[in-house]
């Protein structure tokens, strides 16, 4: 079996976005063009070390969202190739959201990888980034981020930080406002439906943004 290498080259104005479903699938073609996979021939046998991928997911197994982006992930990685090491942990975002159980997670994850190296770290939705970013020093120093998933991002989200590119997710909140007030143009308030959740609150203000 042949060994797969990943040369990771990341570009910090390479910000694509992406709205609505078919993005779940185009996330995991445009990480593959990025980390360009090549072969190289070797064996494991030989003491190549093979080559490891971290996937931080915000959410929790049988989330369908997040559950289409690791089956994009898998459409077109390796993941099963004894030359590519694939690891995915979860967050849990959705349940357990708050600075206590970041900490948790934090230790945990310390102590877990202190003899790990990965290659790339794969980030989904805005948790995952914002746990990766706060705890990149001490738990993933160096190691290039592609993140997917994001809302109401901003370039100031990544100020400073090297070796990080991704997929913005975009929702036509414009052209829906745009419709509404076709429709109702009398309307003088609108009510906003969420939760207190990250997510949520990104997704709201994208909202006053567009109505402002």
């Amino acid at each position: 079996m042949s060994a797969v290498k990943l040369s990771v080259r990341l570009a910090r104005d390479k910000i694509f976005r992406f709205s609505s479903r078919p993005y779940l699938y185009i996330a995991a073609i445009w990480l593959l063009a990025f980390t360009a996979v090549c072969s190289a021939g070797a064996q494991d046998a030989a003491g190549r070390r093979s080559q490891r991928i971290l996937y931080l997911n915000s959410y929790n197994n049988g989330y369908a969202w997040s559950d289409n982006i690791l089956e994009g992930i898998r459409s077109v990685l390796p993941v099963e190739s004894r030359s590519l090491n694939f690891q995915m942990e979860y967050l849990d975002a959705k349940r357990y959201e708050n600075e206590q159980m970041q900490t948790v997670l934090f230790n945990y994850f310390k102590a877990k990888f202190a003899r790990d190296r990965f290659d790339v770290i794969i980030t989904s939705d805005n948790n995952a980034l914002d746990f990766a970013l706060k705890y990149r020093s001490r738990l993933f120093a160096g190691v290039p981020i592609v993140f997917c998933g994001i809302n109401n991002y901003t370039p100031s989200m990544i100020e400073e930080q090297p070796a990080i590119t991704g997929i913005a997710e975009t929702v036509a909140f414009k052209e829906n406002m745009d419709i509404i007030r076709r429709l109702h143009p009398n309307a003088r308030k609108m009510v906003i439906v969420g939760s207190d959740s990250v997510t949520s609150r990104a997704i709201i203000n994208e909202i006053r943004q567009t109505i402002k």
